[in-house]
C-alpha cells in the first residue's frame, strides 16, 4: 500500500517535468456555433471508481454543470498540503519528497496521514506563455481535516482553501507496454490539446471570470494502472468582476475640489503592461501600527484616532488616501510581520504632525518609493476576503513576469484601499509589490 501511495504521487513529479518550462499555454480561435467538441481518445476511467471502490479518498465537490467537453464543479472549503516547485521542473523531485515525507510521518506528531487523489498541480504562466511556478498539494483526509498534523518542513504548507469553482476537462490513458517509466503516463503533447480543447469550449460557451494564468492539472491514477484518469483545469476567479472605480473620482482635483486628497506619486512606464501600473510614491509623513495576528479592525482603528485629535497635540490631521497594508514575508514566504498605515496631508504651515499618544502607533517620515500596482473593484463574498487578495497578488505576479520585469521584492507586499464596502457602489482597491530599486532620501 505504501509503494501504491508513492507511485500514486510520482504522476505528479511526471507530469510537471512534462509540462516544465517548454509548456505554452494555448489560445486558439473559436468559431462560435461551428466547432464541435472533439471527445478524448481514450475515455477516462469513472471518478467513483477511483474515490470510491479502490478506498482512495477524494476532495467533497458537487457537480454544477456538465458540457459533455468539461464540466464545472464547486469544491467545498477543505484543508491542503501544499509546496512550491519550480517551474521548470527542477524542482519536482524535492517537491514530491516534502509531500511524501509529511504523509509518511515527517510532522510534528509523526503520524502517517492516508493518501488522497488526486494530486494537485497549479501552475503560474509568465512570459511568452511559459510556465514560471508551481503548487503541488493533496487533500488533507477528512479524519485529520479538523486538525492535520504541522508540517516539520517549514516549506510544506497546509493551506485553508476556500470553497471554489473549477472548470475541468476528464482524459484517460493507456500507459505502454514498453518498459519505462516515460511510457507511463501521458505526453506533453497530449496534455497541451486536452488543455488547448478546455480553452476553446470555455470561450465558446462564453464563461466568464476564468483565471487563465493558472491552469492546473489533476491526476488521479497511480502509473502501474493500465487505464489512469487525468483532469485539466482552470478555477473560476474570486474576485469580483466589476471594473475599478477611477481615482479621478475618488482625488481632489481642481475638478473636484471636494474629494479627500491622496498620496502623490509620479507614475513610470512599464513597457507592454495591461494590467499594472508602475508608481514612485514620494516621500511624507505617515502613520503606521503593527497588525496583531488579523485583527485588522483594531489596526484601523487606531489609526483613524489618531487623525480624528486622540494624539499628544490634541488635534485633528488630515489624511489622504488610501488606507495602506504592508505585509513582509519571510524566506519561506510566511507572513513575518504586517503593518497598515495612513498618509498624513501636508500641514498649511508645513509644521510636524503631532506625535501620537498611543504607544502602538508610530509617526514615520516615509522615504519616496517605486512600486508595481494592480487594480481591482467590487465587494469580496464574505469570507473569500483572503482568496481574492491572493488571487490578485498572483495575477500580478503572472503579468510581471509575462513582462520579464525582475526588479521586484515580492516580499513586500502592498494592499491600498481607496472605498469603504459599507459604503456602497462603486469599489477600488489595489495589490501591488515593491520595487527593489531603492532611492536614497
Amino acid at each position: 500500500n505504501e509503494y501504491k501511495s508513492y507511485l500514486r504521487m510520482k504522476i505528479g513529479v511526471v507530469i510537471l517535468v512534462l509540462l516544465g518550462s517548454t509548456f505554452a499555454f494555448p489560445s486558439p480561435e473559436v468559431t462560435p456555433g461551428k466547432d464541435k467538441c472533439p471527445q478524448p481518445k481514450v475515455k477516462p476511467p469513472p471518478l467513483d471508481e477511483i474515490c470510491k471502490s479502490d478506498g482512495i479518498e477524494c476532495p467533497p465537490f458537487e457537480t454544477l454543470e456538465s458540457q459533455g467537453c468539461f464540466e464545472t464543479r464547486n469544491y467545498e472549503s477543505a484543508k491542503w498540503a501544499t509546496t512550491q516547485m519550480g517551474g521548470d521542473g527542477t524542482d519536482s523531485k524535492k517537491a514530491f519528497m516534502r509531500l511524501f515525507r509529511y504523509i509518511r510521518g515527517n510532522n510534528e506528531e509523526g503520524k502517517k496521514i492516508d493518501m488522497t487523489a488526486p494530486v494537485s498541480m497549479m501552475f503560474v504562466m509568465g512570459k511568452e506563455k511559459k510556465v514560471v511556478d508551481g503548487y503541488m498539494s493533496f487533500y488533507i483526509p477528512s479524519a485529520d481535516q479538523d486538525a492535520p498534523p504541522v508540517p516539520k518542513n517549514k516549506t510544506v504548507k497546509i493551506r485553508d482553501q476556500t470553497d471554489f469553482v473549477l472548470y475541468t476537462r476528464a482524459f484517460g490513458y493507456t500507459r505502454s507496454k514498453k518498459q519505462g517509466f516515460k511510457d507511463w503516463t501521458p505526453t506533453e503533447e497530449v496534455i497541451k490539446n486536452e488543455f488547448k480543447v478546455l480553452v476553446k469550449e470555455l470561450k465558446k460557451a462564453g464563461v466568464a471570470n476564468v483565471n487563465w494564468q493558472f491552469p492546473v492539472v489533476l491526476g488521479y491514477s497511480s502509473p502501474m494502472e493500465k487505464l489512469q484518469r487525468y483532469e485539466v483545469g482552470f478555477t473560476k476567479g474570486a474576485s469580483p468582476d466589476e471594473p475599478p472605480k477611477k481615482l479621478s473620482e475618488l482625488c481632489r482635483s481642481e475638478e473636484n475640489p471636494d474629494l479627500m486628497e491622496c498620496a502623490p506619486y509620479d507614475t513610470f512606464n512599464v513597457p507592454g503592461a495591461k494590467n499594472l501600473e508602475g508608481r514612485i510614491y514620494k516621500q511624507g509623513w505617515s502613520i503606521t501600527t503593527k497588525i496583531e495576528g488579523k485583527d485588522y479592525e483594531a489596526a484601523v482603528v487606531r489609526l483613524f484616532k489618531y487623525v480624528g485629535g486622540e494624539n499628544k497635540e490634541g488635534k485633528k490631521v488630515e489624511m489622504r488616501l488610501p488606507v495602506a497594508s504592508n505585509v513582509q514575508l519571510n524566506d519561506v514566504y510566511d507572513v513575518e510581520s504586517a503593518y497598515m498605515s495612513l498618509q498624513l496631508a501636508v500641514a498649511a504651515d508645513g509644521a510636524t504632525p503631532p506625535d501620537p499618544s498611543d504607544p502602538a502607533v508610530l509617526l514615520l517620515k516615509t522615504p519616496e518609493y517605486r512600486v508595481y500596482v494592480r487594480a481591482f473593484g467590487g465587494v469580496p463574498q464574505p469570507g473569500k476576503e483572503e482568496a481574492v487578495y491572493s488571487e490578485q497578488y498572483g495575477m500580478l505576479y503572472a503579468e510581471l513576469s509575462k513582462l520579464g520585469i525582475e526588479d521586484v521584492d515580492f516580499k513586500n507586499l502592498f494592499a491600498f484601499m481607496y472605498t469603504n464596502p459599507e459604503e456602497g457602489g462603486a469599489q477600488r482597491t489595489e495589490v501591488g509589490a515593491l520595487s527593489s530599486v531603492i532611492y536614497d532620501v
